[in-house]
């Protein structure tokens, strides 16, 4: 989502951008190394730059790893946001925290920003203890939770909708669950509600997810349809028989009725959004 975001600030903000180990250029964008699991790194560009706002788009989101090592993902989600958030407060930065729908077990679903969280898994965990480490530390904040990523990506990123049409053309089954719900947003929606946020006067939790909910197979058809390829690759699967490494929850779909009340930014459902990948 990074990328996206970087296309759309650039026409109206001075944007600086960030990277951890490949160096990147764009048009009217300057790039600065930074380390997210190093607090000198963290102080440094805070100092060079000063910004007004800063978008945290960074992590370590790979949930399967961050199981088998949760130190390190408390250290990169959780610590280095607390670090962030004290330096934000200290310069009067306003800080957009893009946190996940991973913070919910998943037993009840359209989740409000008013319901209980209840991480089941160590990625979700990492990113709640960021959430309260921000509130506590920065008040001029926003925390972001995005649902499930698609659309086409930008700058060596990734998406949902992505790594399905890389399996299509490696010829490589994928496997897809049929009993995960989620509310799947398209990164051109997200990086615009983001950027809108960062000029905004709302402080607290918003929910930013697509209109309409869906399951990863569900998705993965009708994205097959419209890019009018085979969906012989796609194995609709459960989370019961796959059993991944990091427990996932059911339906973590989120409720969007603040986010339509409170920006001018559409949040696609899945179908139309799709339409425009």
């Amino acid at each position: 989502m990074g990328g996206h975001v970087l296309e759309l600030a650039r026409n109206d903000w001075d944007v600086f951008a960030t990277y951890r180990s490949q160096p990147c250029s764009h048009p009217r964008v300057i790039f600065l190394h930074f380390n997210l699991a190093s607090e000198q790194s963290i102080l440094s560009v805070m100092e060079q730059v000063k910004p007004n706002s800063v978008i945290h788009c960074a992590a370590w989101p790979n949930i399967d790893i961050c199981e088998s090592q949760p130190d390190r993902a408390f250290q990169i989600n959780a610590e280095s946001s607390e670090v962030l958030a004290k330096i934000c407060h200290q310069i009067q930065c306003r800080l957009i925290f893009t946190s996940t729908d991973m913070v919910f077990d998943g037993e009840e679903g359209a989740y409000t920003e008013n319901d209980k969280t209840n991480p089941i898994n160590i990625y979700g965990r990492s990113k709640l203890a960021a959430e309260e480490k921000i509130q506590t530390h920065c008040p001029d904040s926003v925390i972001a939770r995005v649902a499930l990523v698609y659309g086409k990506p930008k700058m060596h990123g990734s998406s949902f909708s992505s790594k399905i049409l890389d399996a299509a053309e490696q010829g490589k089954t994928m496997h897809l669950f049929t009993d995960q719900i989620r509310t799947p947003v398209l990164v051109d929606d997200l990086a615009q509600a983001l950027l809108e946020l960062a000029d905004h006067n709302f402080r607290g939790v918003i929910h930013l997810g697509g209109a309409t909910q869906v399951n990863r197979f569900q998705f993965g058809i009708r994205l097959a349809e419209l890019k009018k390829i085979s969906n012989e690759f796609m194995q609709p699967s459960t989370m019961d028989v796959v059993r991944p490494r990091a427990p996932r929850p059911r339906d973590v779909s989120l409720d969007i009725t603040l986010a339509k009340k409170t920006l001018q930014t559409p949040l696609s459902g899945y179908d139309e959004g799709l339409g425009k990948t």
